[in-house]
């Protein structure tokens, strides 16, 4: 019991519950000294006031001492109208006079300074102002003039780029009708035919020049020649072996000529 006053003393006194302590008590012993700890703090506030109050009181406090003559009595002088006390107040209230006067005068050359700062400040403003608005002004009319010649300047460069794209795509599409009829005129003029036979045969003939000597330059220009396949899907090229030593090359020479395919019986 004894150990448990001591224990709970100390605990007041320094306001503090080690962690191991708390844990190990229960609820309601917990709320207890919870609220004792409560009651001593509000008890050392209240007498840390009272002391504060206390100091306070004491400094505020004034002590009147009066002036004692030689017999130990206070001393008492009787003040009287004389000639030199008159004569020091007055010379006190001129003193006083020309004091208020200069710091009236002074008053009234720093209101006027204070009014000609404002009045420059409020002018130098104003300039600033105009300045910005006429340098604003200037840069717009500028503007306006430069924009509309970089709108010329790339309306001219657009209309330059379009016309080139145009050009080109004029140009392909005469490359390419000259393709088409370059093509159809030598298909019309060449006309080669394949059999999957075994064995066929390849006339070479040029066109008939008239109708008169036909049948003069078929028996004059007729050439036989016997051309074996090896595989049924063979490719048609312009170049055709006979014998692995002989290529013929089927060219467009200075006259056309027509191929004529004939089977051997």
């Amino acid at each position: 019991m004894h150990s448990q006053d001591e224990m709970l003393a100390q605990i007041l006194h320094d306001l503090y519950v080690p962690r191991e302590l708390l844990n190990g008590l229960p609820e309601e012993q917990k709320q207890l000294l919870f609220c004792k700890m409560r009651e001593e703090q509000v008890r050392r506030y209240h007498e840390r006031e009272e002391e504060i109050e206390e100091e306070d009181a004491e400094k505020k406090k004034k002590h009147v001492t009066f002036r004692l003559n030689a017999d130990g009595n206070e001393y008492c002088w009787i003040m009287g109208e004389s000639k030199i006390l008159s004569n020091n107040i007055n010379e006190q209230l001129d003193n006083t006079r020309k004091q208020i006067e200069e710091i009236s005068n002074n008053i009234q050359e720093a209101r006027r300074i204070f009014e000609c700062l404002e009045s420059e400040t409020r002018r130098l403003v104003l300039n600033k102002g105009n300045e910005v608005l006429q340098q604003q002004q200037q840069q717009q009319s500028y503007l306006s003039t430069q924009i509309p010649q970089i709108d010329t300047v790339d309306e001219i460069f657009y209309r330059e780029i379009e016309e080139r794209a145009k050009k080109a795509d004029r140009e392909r599409r005469e490359t390419a009708r000259r393709a088409r009829d370059n093509f159809r005129r030598n298909s019309s003029q060449l006309n080669v035919c394949f059999d999957t036979d075994d064995q066929t045969t390849i006339f070479f003939q040029p066109s008939p020049l008239n109708l008169s000597n036909k049948t003069n330059q078929e028996s004059k220009n007729v050439k036989k020649i016997p051309i074996e396949f090896i595989e049924k899907n063979l490719p048609v090229s312009t170049n055709l072996s006979i014998n692995n030593s002989k290529t013929v090359t089927i060219e467009q020479e200075q006259f056309p000529l027509s191929i004529v395919e004939h089977h051997r019986s």
